[in-house]
């Protein structure tokens, strides 16, 4: 099944390739790139010779705008299915096509869509705006609701039959579409879940108030147009709407929560810290805090602090492994804290600063190596799915901290945060934290089964 891709370009010699590379990059083969192009003037053509695929089609002409050229690229492709990449934009992963044509392949559906972060300009892994869509309901869409274009999949016969891109719209001609197609035309629909796009910010339809207004005021006319019956405050009422793209409430609790349950949990436990260090200088005098640097939010260091549980210099000696079953570096006194994750104390200090929050993928060592089936040492962070788990606040416990098997692989573990970070929410951090609990009080932390 063949994804046609739509890209259109006016002077864009800053980010065209990284638009290009990011398709070309896809794990899903069964692509073309039709590339519209209205006669830049700058480099952009040469730019896109200059990486020219197989995958790319490429036409330049004049057009009428954005809007004309978008329909002459869905008249142009070839591919079953259609979307848009903007120029300045790329896929949030490179499996992010393969995902959209598994809903296609296995769901009898005339289009998709999912979530769309906008992303700083120059750094395209630093999240600005959180889009996350909703499952299509018509009241929705009488609210000012409407799927993120650059997310929303088409089936080509779906614009055969409807019709493409209205020109009477300058700036809202994409949400006109959408909004006829979904309740005019009633099509099918499905929402993967799953973040699309990383969009930079500056779009036309946000530049100036003149846009904005202008923008909302087309979306006004479009919805009286097909009949879908909205109050004139929609002008209004829908750029505030997105005002919570900007503020995210989950996050908000989220810390509050770390803040108030590490101060309480530092002075409740400290008189445990007093008689863990004690322990520690008696069995063989000494560190009794072990210090590392770890990864955190955005990729961005941090030292973390933990009761010491192996012979001093472990990392020098041995390197920084992934401790196993009857690790020969874990004193005694560390066998017993391990277990019941008193060395973790100290992590409170890392979550009341923010470094780190209760619940999230584990904090790992940036030096952290992994030896593979082969028995060659492997940094992790070649292993897929590390660059991912830096997009939240790393945690002291998890989904992988708690449900996965102690010894398997990093690559094994690393869907378990991805997993994670696509059904977070404060609840699933309650339910992981009282689990976390339950097996410190069973003190099975340690155990290579199941942990409760």
């Amino acid at each position: 099944m063949k994804i046609s891709v739509i890209t259109v370009v006016y002077n864009n010699e800053k980010y065209i390739k990284d638009c290009i590379d990011s398709v070309n990059s896809q794990t899903y083969q069964d692509i073309e790139h039709i590339i519209v192009d209205g006669e830049s003037t700058d480099k952009t053509l040469k730019i896109i010779k200059e990486n020219n695929n197989p995958k790319i089609r490429l036409i330049s002409g004049i057009d009428l705008g954005i809007y004309d050229a978008m329909n002459k690229g869905v008249q142009l492709s070839t591919g079953e299915i259609i979307g848009f990449l903007n120029s300045d934009d790329i896929f949030y992963d490179e499996n992010t096509v393969a995902k959209i044509a598994n809903v296609f392949k296995k769901k009898d559906v005339d289009s998709c869509y999912g979530d769309l972060v906008y992303v700083d300009k120059s750094d395209t892994d630093k999240v600005i705006r959180n889009w996350k869509s909703n499952e299509f309901k018509i009241s929705l869409l009488r609210k000012g609701w409407h799927p993120p274009h650059p997310t929303f999949y088409v089936r080509k016969k779906i614009f055969e039959k409807y019709g493409m891109y209205d020109l009477s719209y300058k700036i809202a001609s994409d949400y006109a579409l959408m909004v006829k197609l979904l309740f005019k035309e009633r099509i099918s629909n499905h929402y993967l879940t799953e973040i699309i796009v990383r969009m930079r910010m500056g779009g036309t339809s946000n530049r100036n108030i003149k846009n904005i207004i202008l923008a909302n005021y087309e979306c006004y006319k479009s919805c009286k147009k097909i009949g879908l019956n909205v109050s004139p405050l929609l002008i209004i009422r829908k750029p505030f709407g997105k005002l919570f793209q900007f503020v995210d409430i989950y996050t908000i609790l989220k810390r509050i929560f770390d803040v108030v349950l590490s101060l309480f949990g530092l002075t409740i436990s400290f008189p445990l810290w007093i008689i863990i260090a004690a322990l520690i200088k008696v069995e063989d005098n000494g560190a009794v805090f072990y210090k590392q640097q770890r990864v955190g939010l955005q990729g961005q260091e941090f030292t973390a602090y933990k009761f010491r549980t192996m012979i001093e210099d472990s990392d020098e000696l041995y390197g920084p492994l992934q401790a196993k079953e009857n690790d020969k570096r874990i004193t005694r006194i560390g066998k017993i804290l391990r277990s019941s994750a008193m060395d973790e104390l100290p992590q409170l200090l890392s979550i009341f600063k923010g470094y780190m929050s209760f619940v999230g993928p584990r904090a790992l060592s940036p030096n952290e190596i992994e030896t593979n089936s082969k028995g060659k040492n492997l940094s992790i962070e070649d292993i897929p799915g590390y660059k991912e788990r830096h997009t939240v606040v790393p945690g002291l416990t998890g989904i992988a901290q708690i449900y996965a098997p102690r010894d398997i692989k990093r690559q094994h573990k690393f869907r378990y945060d991805r997993l994670y970070i696509k059904k977070r929410s404060f609840f699933l951090d309650l339910r992981l934290i009282f689990l976390s609990f339950w097996i410190t009080f069973k003190g099975t932390w340690e155990s290579r089964d199941k942990k409760f």
